[in-house]
């Protein structure tokens, strides 16, 4: 994207009215990023609680195995890119 075509579509944001529906885009958008990053960072610090528990291991014990916590961060990572691909092939 040029830095004319962000320009332009920049203005075009910002003319838009502060109607509710807009407001209501920016509130539904701004709960998704906080728990797209929740989502993020949830795995460094509870990944260490839940091996020590023995609901997970540090490893797999296959390669479809779903008991290590690999398998949840690749299931995450997996939701991010599926969500990510539909998305941009809808616009």
């Amino acid at each position: 994207m040029s830095l004319i075509q962000a320009a332009t579509i920049n203005a075009r944001l910002d003319r838009l009215p502060a109607t509710r529906t807009v407001w209501k885009m920016v509130l539904l958008l701004s709960i998704g990023g906080f728990f797209e990053f929740y989502d993020l960072f949830f795995t460094g610090y509870v990944a260490p609680g839940l091996i020590r528990s023995g609901i997970f291991t540090a490893t797999t014990v296959g390669f479809f195995g779903i008991t290590g916590f690999a398998a949840v961060t690749h299931s995450t990572s997996a939701r991010r890119s599926c969500g990510g691909a539909s998305v941009g092939s809808a616009g």
